[in-house]
């Protein structure tokens, strides 16, 4: 049913999303099937990732790996949160072991990491004040996706999702924004 789904959807996608929560509908077939059709019709991959299918995240356009989940995912739990360059490797081992076009690692208060071919670029967090991370990763890949879908590119695409992940934890419990809301919080910088 996913498959046929997806390939009903695949005509009008200009983005595709793959939020594995780890329930069982994300598994190592559908993850197969979603990057091969994506690629054949040149559509970017975001991927959200659960630690059990890391490595099956193959030829992708970005995967958005909180820092715990980018240590467990690669077995590197040696990685310092706090040294630059424990991340920078960790960053690139990804990138490698993946063939990703790009990685964004999530770093709560320590901001973000954006690793591309030829560049490296930590974005500091824009949150004032934090109550609930809650959906903070899904917020993050979801702006993402609207930027680039609407052809904005990555590094300014990560800036717009780490502004909007900044409103959002700023808020008790699972909570979401508004464009409204982001362009009051823009006009107010």
């Amino acid at each position: 049913k996913i498959k046929k789904k997806i390939n009903e959807m695949i005509e009008v996608a200009k983005i595709i999303i793959i939020s594995d929560y780890g329930k069982g509908a994300i598994n190592e077939n559908t993850i197969s099937f979603i990057i091969n059709i994506a690629n054949k019709k040149n559509i970017p991959i975001l991927v959200d990732p659960k630690i059990e299918h890391f490595k099956n995240y193959k030829n992708i356009t970005c995967m958005t790996p909180n820092l715990l989940e980018a240590k467990e995912g690669m077995k590197r739990m040696d990685v310092d949160p706090q040294n630059i360059n424990d991340i920078e490797k960790l960053g690139k081992d990804i990138m490698k072991t993946l063939n990703a076009k790009s990685i964004l690692i999530t770093r709560s208060e320590l901001g973000m990491s954006l690793f591309e071919k030829d560049e490296i670029n930590h974005i500091p967090t824009m949150a004032k004040e934090v109550f609930d991370v809650t959906g903070a990763g899904d917020t993050v890949i979801s702006t993402l996706g609207v930027c680039l879908g609407n052809g904005i590119s990555m590094k300014d695409s990560v800036f717009i999702s780490n502004f909007v992940a900044g409103i959002v934890v700023g808020k008790i419990g699972t909570s979401l924004t508004t464009k409204e809301e982001i362009l009051d919080k823009i006009e107010n910088i």
